[in-house]
């Protein structure tokens, strides 16, 4: 090609960018960098800088054929100005990536714990059995009695036996006199001494 009509093309370009396609922009920057004539660049910093945002923010899960891409780029690399908005956009992204983590971690967990639920089955007893006091719950729910505070004195509470913790209310146990016959003085079983006094 005519060195002349090199300098007209770019001359051309650089008087009215917009009149040229990107794959014409792209041939014409390779051309001004050949013979070392000025090209008029162009800059996306805030898109860029955007981009880089999201891009960040979301992991890395934007295709890269949506980063824009500006006029000369493949010859002449990144103005200044878009080095500067992307690291600004990537610095930004990095709460964003950090909450995203965080969700990602956090639903990973989450279905984690779903899958090893699923993984045991069913667990404990189940309420719904259909025999009468077919289980421990159906058992164990009597009326219950407790002070009018909400607590339970000692007394009361030694003569209770909770199977386990959870499990229900405490199951009334027989009086003491019952449960400890060989305590009594008419039951005639202290051999001559009563050591439980």
């Amino acid at each position: 090609m005519n060195p002349d009509q090199i300098m007209s093309l770019i001359g051309a370009y650089n008087n009215d960018p917009r009149s040229f396609t990107d794959a014409e922009a792209e041939m014409i920057a390779m051309l001004s960098a050949q013979t070392g004539v000025r090209f008029r660049r162009e800059e996306k910093p805030i898109s860029k800088g955007l981009y880089n945002m999201a891009d960040v923010g979301l992991l890395g899960i934007l295709p890269n054929e949506h980063e824009p891409w500006s006029r000369g780029q493949s010859v002449y690399g990144e103005t200044t100005g878009e080095k500067i908005g992307s690291g600004a956009g990537t610095i930004a992204g990095l709460p964003l990536a950090v909450l995203s983590g965080l969700g990602l971690a956090g639903g990973a967990i989450g279905l984690g714990k779903k899958a090893m639920g699923y993984a045991r089955g069913a667990r404990g007893v189940s309420s719904a059995s259909g025999e009468a006091g077919g289980n421990l719950l159906q058992l164990t729910s009597g009326a219950r009695s407790w002070d009018p505070t909400g607590r339970t004195s000692r007394a009361l509470a030694r003569n209770r036996w909770t199977p386990t913790a959870g499990s229900g209310p405490p199951i009334p146990l027989p009086s003491r006199n019952i449960r400890y016959p060989f305590n009594r003085p008419d039951a005639g079983l202290d051999f001559g001494y009563n050591f439980m006094r």
